[in-house]
């Protein structure tokens, strides 16, 4: 099984904008040179196990790319509160 976390995190961290849209369209783009790479190679079974693979690494970088803004949106938005 390939290791596909290193080489996404990096092409997320490459990105112009690193945008919910734009990283979408970036795992969309590598799931379909995925299939069309290995399609012909692969066996169904091989190809899904691959599939699950590059899913597994892109939830990774998805949530370490969501984490961050999570506690950003907290910071900015939420009133601290005061023990009483």
């Amino acid at each position: 099984m390939s290791e596909y976390y290193r080489t996404i995190a990096e092409a997320v961290a490459k990105l112009e904008r690193n945008t919910f849209d734009a990283r979408h369209q970036l795992y969309e783009r590598t799931r379909n040179i995925l299939v069309t790479t290995l399609g012909g190679r692969f066996g169904d079974s091989e190809l899904a196990c691959e599939r699950r693979a590059l899913d597994a690494a892109i939830q990774r970088v998805e949530d370490e790319s969501v984490a961050p803004n999570c506690i950003d949106w907290v910071h900015k938005n939420c009133i601290e509160v005061e023990s009483v």
